[in-house]
């Protein structure tokens, strides 16, 4: 499995397949705009910059700025993007979302999450 270290070590992007990545932040990140611009960067790279979709591990994560939901919304690439969460503080920090340019979901779930991530990679 490919995997690359992005903001600063603060999160983990892991190839799941051809089109599907998996990004995971370290316990108690709070992610700025300059951390999301380099997962997006990172993101790209491991997938040869081709469409993707991304499950995003939002557990243990402390806070994710304005500037940053604006850089994860708005990347032109990411086909779909689940949210993976434990409760109700990950749904939250979820809810920004939904102004993305991509279809996106909250999940408690992780195979829920990567069964419709894999849905929208078929329709792409």
């Amino acid at each position: 499995m490919q995997r690359v270290a992005a903001a600063g070590g603060k999160a983990c992007i892991s190839k799941l397949g051809r089109a599907l990545i998996r990004l995971t932040w370290l316990p108690g990140t709070e992610v700025s705009g300059k951390d999301a611009r380099d997962v997006i960067r990172c993101s790209n790279m491991l997938v040869d910059d081709a469409p993707y979709a991304i499950l995003v591990n939002m557990r243990e994560l402390r806070s994710l700025s304005i500037d940053a939901r604006y850089v994860f919304g708005g990347d032109p690439r990411v086909l779909a993007a689940a949210f993976l969460g434990s409760g109700p503080m990950d749904r939250v920090l979820a809810a920004g979302s939904e102004l993305a340019r991509h279809p996106t979901r909250f999940f408690l779930s992780e195979s829920e999450a990567i069964t419709w991530l894999l849905e929208h990679l078929q329709e792409a």
